[in-house]
């Protein structure tokens, strides 16, 4: 026997689900960080979407769950090159290929911010400043490529900011991140916090939707699965719009952390066959949803809180 279809919400009943969400959502960010990464925390968010969703108001929340993408076992995530460029990417050879050009971004303008200055000092200045100011200037180079070669994760502040000057810097790190939150609530993981400061961009996931933060405990395939793509997909997001990914490091470091906690032991080439299915799978749900992501995408930009992000995608999707 069928269930009966709920009547839809009237504009006061989804006016009234929203502002629940966004009090839930604000409510977990002001939880202690060690409350909040409990599995069970989030589940006011969770419910609250799925109170969304059951009323008809959201339509894409766990949509790409419900389409499923035929994963049974492991085996199953692997796509070749020529799959990832019929799927968007560019360059599917650059995945997995560490990115140097901000750093060489960083050594170009820190040569000549100081070889220019010492050149000129040294024709300027008089008596013995015309030799001691050009010698510090170059030691200041010495001790950068000393620091570089030796802890180079101390010169990461200076290289970021240094390359606001890329025209693209801000904009590879919206659609990175635009691609980590719209895959998220696509696969029905929400998302309760995203930042697109230099140094600090990030996507908020909730760990209520498996029950426990999410890189602790085994993973089954479908948790794996949906989570691989949501990992990738800022470097898919990069891929259908540029030749390189920059912000490919810290995700790739987030799908080892995922594989070394799969049920199944994974061996080095199914590693890179998932690699390659993920950012697939999340090119595919980007440009099969290029206007919720658009719209996403503009509502991060202005800085919009995580509820109007998600009601952009909505009203995308509607």
């Amino acid at each position: 026997k069928l269930e009966a279809a709920l009547p839809p919400a009237t504009p006061q009943e989804a006016a009234a689900m929203w502002k629940q969400l966004d009090a839930e959502i604000e409510a977990l960010r002001g939880m202690p960080p060690s409350e909040r990464s409990r599995g069970t925390a989030g589940n006011g968010v969770l419910a609250a979407l799925q109170k969304l969703s059951d009323a008809n108001v959201t339509n894409a929340f766990d949509a790409a769950t419900k389409n499923s993408m035929n994963v049974d076992t492991i085996r199953d995530m692997r796509a070749t090159m020529q799959e990832l460029k019929v799927a968007g990417i560019k360059d599917p050879e650059a995945l997995g290929t560490p990115s140097t050009r901000n750093e060489a971004t960083f050594l170009v303008a820190s040569f000549l911010g100081t070889a220019v200055p010492a050149t000129i000092a040294g024709y300027v200045l008089p008596g013995d400043w015309g030799f001691f100011v050009p010698y510090l200037l170059g030691g200041v180079m010495i001790v950068i490529l000393t620091i570089g070669s030796t802890s180079p994760g101390l010169l990461q502040f200076a290289i970021d900011r240094v390359n606001l000057v890329n025209p693209d810097y801000k904009e590879r790190a919206l659609r990175h991140e635009a691609g980590h939150f719209l895959t998220a609530y696509l696969l029905g993981v929400p998302v309760t916090g995203y930042s697109l400061a230099i140094g600090e961009t990030h996507t908020d996931l909730l760990a209520a939707r498996i029950g426990r933060p999410i890189f602790q405990g085994r993973l089954n395939v479908d948790e794996l699965s949906a989570l691989s793509v949501i990992a990738m997909a800022g470097v898919a997001a990069e891929g259908l719009h540029y030749e390189d990914c920059q912000g490919q490091t810290a995700d790739l470091v987030d799908l080892q952390q995922l594989l070394n906690r799969a049920e199944e032991p994974v061996d080095n080439q199914s590693q890179l066959n998932i690699t390659r299915w993920a950012t697939m799978q999340g090119a595919k749900m980007i440009r099969t949803h290029r206007r919720e992501y658009t719209a996403l995408m503009a509502a991060m930009s202005e800085g919009k809180d995580v509820g109007e992000c998600i009601r952009a995608i909505e009203d995308a999707t509607n």
